[in-house]
Order: structure tokens, then C-alpha cells, then sequence
């Protein structure tokens, strides 16, 4: 499922962020539980807030302004917060509902900020947050009347309908949260004068209770205009009952005249997703031959019991017309059903109604095996597609600064920016990985002072630069010392760092450093090629043993005078204007975003200015049709900023600039650590922690030294990107040793098991009839459920590409896996000759998609185990 917020809501309401908690399996039953917190924050806000005029606290005042720019009077329609607020100041205590009801209303109090949840087995369908048409409809909480929304609030909704009206003001009675509940989604909402701080504690302590007094499997996301979308990894509405279905929606005889008219505005556009597999688009293009409506969708069922593949379209459709939703499925059925047997939709053999109108189509069998059959002889090409073909795309990751060893932020910055780049090689897109290296400025001046100091071999501290260079073989080297190239930068750089910023004098010099470095000063340049020497020779070996790459590394020592040059031409077209003091500023005011410092009152340019120079140059060199910048989430606004300013100075527009953030990594029970401190966890240390755990699972399999490192190595290395790329890209996420190791659970060794599963029975044959053909009427549940998975596979890789989303690989190979198991327990593959060459073909397909999937992920397989 998704969750997604409508671009023209952040359009409308700039600085809007939405903190998501997902929590799956969560016991929801506990009577009173959270009780005495939500009579504390009752209490604590009855002081806090005495005597004060709540409507203009200022997390209260912005909702107000919003609910009126959507037609809503603040004096009849109350966020969900300020209503909250009232009837606590008044004296009135707070029921005890249930504990996530509880919970999340304390936490209301506490931060004054709307939280609200739904039981994701009572939504259908994806959850959008958008401007309503008029027509989504549902019972809301307080009433028993089917009614709609009001055209052009903003709405949590579904394929059924409202979910939650006007923002936050009343929550849907079909998903609230009940003792019941097992798999829910909560949501607090923050208006621009709420810190991000704020935010994520808000955000953060909700996760936290849950986990720790609900427990589930829970996942923190954030939405905001740079990341509107979530991927989750579930399907909704397994518990939701037939009239529940019929009841969210209005008939024809209780609906209000003013709202039988449907708007066919661009707003429904979410609500339909358009086929990528060549089969559901055979559909789409059969139904809406039918019934002339493009805008539907055709996707997979949460239940394979239902098809394999349902349509909205007479849902949709119903709410236009006014007919009756099952009677107009039943109309379009029957068309359908005609011409399937005049072979129009040559792919299917059964469409029947299901639930309140939606429409299941049941593949053929034979297109089941055909497909395996095209995924044999397409061999490791099986996936490839052509969603992207002929594009240029340009994507930066990592971009490690050259004083540093690389840890384990790097680590997930590298792992999603080299599996986004396969992805869109899957689709046909040439692609350029490069980075940008930060090799010249204060910091590689405070390494090149802690080698000049504190590594001679004597331990002499020595600050002469010049005696430094007549006496280098005084100085230590790596090799020496038995030490990584890139670790031993990285300890001169902490020393460096402590002594600039403990001495004056000190600073002083360094600083200088800077100046004679800027003026080309030749013996501070060959210190300085010296130290970033060693830097990239220790790169070069993490990138190696994790199969990673730049295509083009652009040094900032290249080209950052030019970005003095961008501050000219901004002023010259305007763009840019000159304050009092002397600094420049942008001007983007049409983009909504806020205005920020290009060159400061002393003439020093920022940033920003080498980002545009870089920026253009990569365009001219590659001509990429995008380039996408994978970093952190704390560089948005900067991104934004830079992206607009590209587009005013013509460099290009932004929809050809992509930021691609990415949720913070630690290890489980270790808290996030600085550089700086000179405790970070490096990349290869982890890597040498679950490399030598794997050592300990395969010591007694019977591998010589030189294969047990190899397998190691690979199992290992694949281990650590698997867990990093199994979980959303914008999920804060620990590294657990233990789980990414297990030869049984959600992981890569397991995968890679069922892989030497398949080629170990491949092994076994001398010779078999690959092409041998199974009788439809032979094929038992398990083969099935198996070929009903394979063909899913191409469609899954251009899913993951085009939303940006590798964990789509992981949970699709992960259910592969599984089923082919399951297949293998129950079912003799060698022993029956009669079925001998087919299982052995599912073998084979079995193991090539794995293959294929983890190659896309960057992730090599073993032959033995």
C-alpha cells in the first residue's frame, strides 16, 4: 500500500509535514492502558495553557487559517487539536477509549499537535490526503448518515471513501481504532511554525510507547513536499466486511441533489494507477474499450483467492452515473465476458463481481506457463524492460569527503544510490554514477595540519611546513604503520580537528593553510595531494568490496572559483538582490520556498554557488534528462533551493533535478555517533563484524579456507546491503547483526539458501527435457502459486525503479523464496517422472529470478552454503 500526500495540497499549504508510524501486530486490548498519561497532559495542559486564547497559540492559529482557505469556518469546524484543547480547558476529562486512542490523544496534549490513526485492515486501498471532489463518501464518527465531503476540503481518503473529513476535524467510523485493531497507521501533522524537532519527538516518542507497551513491528516515516509518497509493505482491507463496503458509499436515492454531479477534474487523478505489466495493460486496454473511461486501475488483489489482477472501474464509475455499483459491474462484466470469447482479452479466462462492485480477472493458465517459459530462455535478461529506454540519467551517491574514512551513513547512502542506479539500467536508461569530492576547504586543512604535527615517526611535533617538505621520509606512512590508508587519515584528521579548535594560534595557521592552499602555494600543495592520497586510496578499497562505483568523480578543487561567477549573473537578470549589508539573496518567492544567503556581506560565496557551477557542468557533459542527488533528508530545503535558482538562471527546469533522501542508519542498542569523536563505525568494520559471524554459521561445512572467505565475503557483504535496502528508503532504520545473518528468516543468506537450493537440483541431473510441457490439468497448488508469482517479476523491477523503492525487490524475492519451498516440502522434484523436467524448470526459474533480483540489488550469490 501507499500513503501519499497530493502535490497541490503542499502547493496550497507550503511547510506541511506529516509524521507516519506504522505498526503492524500490535496488541491493542490492554484495558486503561496509557490512562494515567492522558490525565497527566490533561492537568499539565490545564496549567500551561490558563487564561490563554488557544485560537492564537501558534500551532493552533495556522489550522485556522487553513480550514478557511478550504471554505470551512474556524467558528463551526475545529481542528482536531483545538477541539481537543477546548474541551479539556473547559474541565471535561477525556474518555478512556482504548490504549492507541489514549495514547496518541496524551500526545496531543503534550505537544499541541493533531495525532489521529486507522486500522489499515478497514482501509482499501492506498491512503491519500487530498482536495475532495464532492463525491467520497463514508459515515463519520458522532453519526449513522451516509454523507459526502464537501468539494475542495482536504481529506484523508480511499478507495472507498473518507477515511478522515477535513484534515483532522472528524475521524471515519469505518477505520477507526478499536480494542480489535492489529495493523495500524498514526499520523500527526505539523504546520510550518512547528519545528522539525519538534516533529520527530512528537513523532519519535509515539513510535516508542507502541513499540515498547503494544509491540508489533513498527516503521517511522515523514511526508513532506520533497517526499510526498511511502511505499508500506502490506495490503489493506483484510478486515473489512462487505457492509462496510456497501455503507461508505451513497445510493442514488439518499444522495443530496447538489451532489449527484461528479467533478472530472484533474484531483481523481490519485485515485487510478496506471498498469505497467504487459497483461494488466491488455486488461485496461479491454476495459476501457468497454467503457470509454480512462481513469481506473488494474492491480493485483490483496488475496489471490480473488484473481489476479481487479479493477475499480465500475466504483468509479457508479459515483458518476448514479447507478447502483454492482448492477453497472455486472453491466460491464458481461460486455467483458463477450468478448473474451471473441478473444479480445485473450489473457483471461474468468472475470466475476466481487465485494461491493469490484471486478477480479483470473489469468489463463497457459499464460502462466508461457511466462515461465519466456523467464527460462530469457535467463539473467529476465526482468530487463524499456520504461526508461533511451534516457540519460545522472546519479550522485556517497560523495565521501577525503578526510574521513567512510562509516555506516555512507554506507546507506552508497547501497540505495548503486540499487536506484541498476534499477534504472533494468529500465533501459543509461546511467552515470558520480560524486562530488569535498577536497579542498577548512576541514582538509585541519588533516594536513594533524599529519604535518603528529605524524612524524620520532613523535616530534613539528609545525614547519617546509621542513616537512625537504624531510618526508621522516613522516609515517600507512603501510608502516599496518593501518588502512583511509583510517590513518581519519585519526589525523580528529587530532587536527582537537587542536584547532583547543589552540588560537593554532586556528590561526591552519587557517592560513586555507589562504596558501588558495594561492597555489607549491609545498602546501603537495602536502596537501599527500594526505588526499591516502584518503582515496582507502575509498578505493570500500567501494571494491562492495562492488560500488563512480563513473565520474567531480573534485571541488575543479571548479569552485566558478561559482562567484552565478552570484553575477543573478544580479544581472534580476534573480538575485543585493541587501544593506552587502550579502546576496535569492528571490523565490514564486516557488514558495524560502530565500537564502548565495554570498555573505564579506564576499565569501556559499555552497550553493559551487552547487549551481557543478550543476551546469554536469549537464553539459552528460546532457542527462535528470540527475538525482542522493543525500540526506536534512539537505531538502537546500536541494530545493538550489534545484529553483538552477531553473531561474536557465540551467534547467527543476522537474529535472531530483533529490533522493534517505532515513538514518545506526546499529540496534548504539545511538548515532560523530565523526568528529573519532568513534564512528566504519564500513569495513561492520562488514568484518557480520563477516566473521558468517564464519561462525559455515566453520563445519566442509570449505577450504580460501572458499569459506570467499562465501564469507560475498554472504556477508550481501547480508548488510539486503537489510538496508529491505526497509522503505525514507525509514530510519538499526542494523541488527543477528537478523541479517539468518538462514531462515527475511534476509539475504536465507535468500541465497533457497538459491543454492535450486541450483543444487539442477546439479543432480545429468541431462533433462527443458522443453518438455506440462498438462494444465496436472498442475497441483503449489506449482500454481509459484508460476502466479513469477510473472509478477518484471512488473516488480519497473515498480521499484519508477517509485525509487529497492525494498520492492526484497519483498517480492522474499515471497519467491518462500513459496518455492513450500513447493519443494510438500512435492518430490526428482522422484516423479512424470513432472521431473517441469519442476525442474521451476527450479531453474526460481533460481535465476533470485539471481537476477539480487544483482539488481548489488548483491552477488554463492553456489554453496
Amino acid at each position: 500500500m501507499k500513503i501519499t500526500v497530493d502535490n497541490k495540497v503542499f502547493e496550497k499549504f507550503p511547510g506541511v509535514k506529516l509524521g507516519v508510524v506504522v505498526a503492524l501486530g500490535v496488541d491493542n486490548s490492554k484495558q486503561s492502558l496509557f490512562l494515567d498519561e492522558l490525565r497527566k497532559e490533561q492537568e499539565s495542559v490545564r496549567v500551561m495553557l490558563a487564561g490563554v486564547e488557544i485560537s492564537n497559540h501558534p500551532h493552533i492559529s495556522p489550522w485556522r487559517e487553513i480550514y478557511r482557505s478550504f471554505g470551512s469556518k474556524p467558528s463551526e469546524y475545529n481542528s482536531s487539536i483545538e477541539a481537543l484543547l477546548k474541551r479539556v480547558l473547559k474541565g471535561k476529562e477525556l474518555t478512556d477509549i482504548n490504549p492507541l486512542v489514549n495514547l496518541y490523544n496524551a500526545l496531543s496534549l503534550k505537544y499541541i499537535l493533531p495525532f489521529g490513526g486507522e486500522d489499515l485492515d478497514k482501509v482499501q486501498g492506498d491512503i491519500r490526503l487530498s482536495f475532495a471532489n464532492g463525491d467520497e463518501t463514508g459515515i463519520y464518527l458522532g453519526s449513522d448518515a451516509v454523507v459526502a465531503c464537501d468539494k475542495g476540503e482536504v481529506a484523508y481518503l480511499d478507495d472507498l471513501g473518507f477515511i478522515c473529513r477535513k484534515w483532522n476535524w472528524r475521524e471515519g467510523k469505518r477505520t477507526m481504532l478499536t480494542e480489535e485493531a492489529k495493523n495500524v497507521v498514526l499520523v500527526t501533522e505539523a504546520v510550518p511554525t512547528v519545528g522539525d524537532v519538534v516533529l520527530k519527538d512528537a513523532t519519535g516518542e509515539l513510535a516508542k510507547q507502541v513499540e515498547e507497551k503494544l509491540g508489533g513491528k513498527i516503521a517511522i516515516y515523514y511526508l513532506d513536499e520533497n517526499s510526498p509518497e511511502v511505499t508500506i509493505d502490506f495490503e489493506t482491507g483484510n478486515n473489512l466486511k462487505q457492509e462496510e463496503r456497501e455503507k461508505a458509499s451513497l445510493s442514488e436515492n439518499n444522495r443530496p441533489v447538489e451532489q449527484r454531479c461528479v467533478s472530472t477534474g484533474s484531483n481523481v487523478s490519485e485515485k487510478f494507477k496506471t498498469p505497467t505489466s504487459k497483461i494488466a495493460l491488455i486488461i485496461y486496454r479491454a476495459i476501457e474499450e468497454v467503457v470509454g473511461m480512462p481513469k481506473f486501475s488494474v492491480e493485483h488483489p490483496a488475496d489471490e483467492k480473488m484473481g489476479d489482477y481487479s479493477t475499480n472501474v465500475a466504483m468509479v464509475m457508479a459515483k458518476s452515473l448514479g447507478k447502483n455499483l454492482r448492477e453497472l459491474a455486472g453491466e460491464i462484466v458481461k460486455k467483458l465476458k463477450s468478448d473474451v470469447e471473441m478473444g479480445k482479452i485473450v489473457d483471461v479466462e474468468k472475470i466475476e463481481i466481487a465485494g461491493p462492485g469490484f471486478i477480479n480477472f483470473w489469468l489463463k493458465r497457459e499464460i502462466l506457463l508461457n511466462d515461465c517459459e519466456q523467464a527460462y530462455l530469457a535467463g539473467n535478461k529476465y526482468g530487463l524492460g524499456e520504461w526508461v529506454e533511451g534516457k540519460v540519467f545522472e546519479v550522485e551517491h556517497t560523495s565521501p569527503n577525503p578526510n574521513k574514512a567512510m562509516h555506516i551513513g555512507h554506507l546507506r547512502n552508497n547501497v540505495t544510490g548503486m540499487a536506484v542506479a541498476r534499477l534504472f539500467e533494468a529500465g533501459g536508461a543509461r546511467v552515470i554514477r558520480d560524486c562530488m569530492d569535498n577536497d579542498r576547504g577548512i576541514a582538509i586543512a585541519k588533516l594536513m595540519w594533524g599529519y604535518l604535527k603528529f605524524a612524524r615517526k620520532d613523535g616530534r611535533e613539528i609545525e614547519d611546513i617546509h621542513y616537512w617538505f625537504d624531510h618526508q621520509t621522516e613522516w609515517q606512512t600507512p603501510e608502516e604503520l599496518k593501518k588502512r590508508p583511509d583510517v590513518f587519515v581519519d585519526e589525523l584528521y580528529v587530532k587536527g580537528s582537537e587542536d584547532f579548535k583547543n589552540n588560537e594560534e593554532v586556528e590561526e595557521k591552519v587557517r592560513k593553510m586555507v589562504v596558501d592552499w588558495e594561492a597555489e602555494d607549491k609545498t602546501n600543495w603537495e602536502l596537501w595531494k599527500k594526505v588526499i592520497a591516502y584518503s582515496y586510496q582507502g575509498q578505493e578499497l570500500t567501494l571494491k568490496r562492495l562492488g560500488s562505483r563512480w563513473d565520474k568523480v567531480w573534485h571541488e578543487s575543479d571548479h569552485y572559483k566558478k561559482g562567484k561567477e552565478y552570484v553575477r549573473r543573478g544580479l544581472e537578470a534580476g534573480i538575485f538582490k543585493k541587501l544593506d549589508d552587502g550579502a546576496i539573496l535569492t528571490d523565490l518567492e514564486k516557488f514558495g520556498i524560502t530565500d537564502t544567503i548565495v554570498r555573505k556581506a564579506d564576499g565569501t560565496s556559499l555552497y550553493i554557488t559551487q552547487d549551481l557551477a557543478l550543476t551546469e557542468l554536469r549537464k553539459k557533459t552528460f546532457g542527462a534528462d535528470k540527475i538525482y542527488w542522493v543525500i540526506g533528508p536534512e539537505q531538502s530545503l537546500g536541494m530545493k533551493q538550489m534545484f529553483a535558482v538552477c531553473e531561474q538562471l536557465g540551467i534547467g527546469k527543476m522537474n529535472e533535478f531530483v533529490h533522493l533522501p534517505y532515513g538514518y542508519m545506526s546499529l540496534k542498542g548504539q545511538e548515532k555517533m560523530s565523526s568528529r569523536m573519532g568513534n564512528v563505525v566504519f564500513i569495513d568494520q561492520l562488514l568484518d563484524i557480520v563477516k566473521e559471524r558468517v564464519f561462525e554459521k559455515i566453520a563445519d561445512r566442509g570449505f577450504s579456507k580460501s572458499e569459506k572467505d570467499e562465501v564469507a565475503e560475498k554472504l556477508a557483504v550481501g547480508a548488510v546491503k539486503y537489510s538496508i535496502l529491505n526497509v522503505g528508503r525514507m525509514t530510519d532504520m538499526a542494523f541488527d547483526v543477528d537478523t541479517s545473518i539468518s538462514f531462515d528468516g527475511d534476509s539475504a543468506p536465507y535468500l541465497n539458501y533457497v538459491y543454492v537450493r535450486t541450483q543444487g537440483l539442477l546439479k543432480k541431473v545429468d541431462k533433462w527435457n527443458n522443453e518438455e510441457k506440462v498438462k494444465i490439468e496436472n498442475l497441483n497448488d503449489e506449482e500454481i502459486k509459484l508460476l502466479r508469482w513469477i510473472y509478477r517479476f518484471g512488473e516488480t523491477v519497473e515498480r521499484a525503479g519508477v517509485n525509487l523503492a529497492p525494498n520492492l525487490i526484497c519483498s517480492y524475492l522474499l515471497e519467491l523464496s518462500r513459496r518455492f519451498n513450500v513447493f519443494y516440502g510438500k512435492h518430490t522434484i526428482l522422484g516423479d517422472e512424470s513432472k521431473k523436467d517441469f519442476r525442474l524448470k521451476l527450479s531453474a526459474v526460481t533460481g535465476n529470478l533470485i539471481k537476477n533480483g539480487l544483482e539488481f540489488l548489488g548483491i552477488e550469490t554463492v553456489e554453496r552454503m
